[in-house]
């Protein structure tokens, strides 16, 4: 999966979206696998109203999955992240920093507070606070992992994203937040 840390997304005059990372400045396309699957999940969990009208506005295309996740992956981007400001759209702790795109449909599109200016999803996810929960027992990452099934990374993976809906970057911070998880 590709890593998600440092990114700058903006279009060009011609309505392209180009990604600006460490590799450089590239045209986003749809032979780019890795960071359209690691873009769809983080929409999918954390922005799903969005989500869901991004996938209604391309359902015809569902049956051609990768084209379909480019396309929803792509107009997230260009709703949420086409300015391009020097400021990374993905930081470099993977938190997502949406801007107010300037779009000339802005005041008419069907879209407007949903896709653009999309509502970050802070409910954990049962997965999230099974986790959460052991971890607040005092738990360590292999323990959790052998209570639930699953790999160690998966555990640490987990934790971090529950502590990005959460908004806080360590387990005490999460406690005061989740004191009755």
């Amino acid at each position: 999966m590709a890593q998600l840390r440092n990114i700058e997304f903006f279009t060009d005059p011609h309505g392209n979206v180009m990604v600006s990372d460490a590799d450089g400045i590239r045209s986003f396309k749809q032979e780019d696998v890795e960071l359209t699957s690691a873009l769809f999940v983080r929409i999918e969990d954390e922005y799903p109203e969005a989500f869901r009208a991004l996938t209604e506005l391309y359902r015809k295309s569902q049956p051609n999955a990768p084209y379909f996740r480019y396309l929803v992956v792509s107009r997230f981007i260009r709703c949420n992240f086409s300015a391009y400001d020097r400021r990374v759209d993905v930081s470099a702790s993977g938190q997502f920093q949406l801007e107010e795109v300037q779009c000339p449909l802005r005041t008419e599109c069907l879209y407007a507070g949903l896709i653009c200016d999309a509502k970050f999803n802070t409910h954990l996810t049962q997965r999230q606070t099974e986790v959460m929960r052991l971890y607040c027992e005092g738990l360590s990452e292999v323990e959790i992992a052998n209570e639930l099934f699953i790999s160690p990374k998966t555990v640490h993976t987990t934790k971090i994203n529950a502590f990005r809906k959460a908004g806080v970057h360590s387990l005490a911070e999460f406690i005061k937040k989740h004191p009755n998880l």
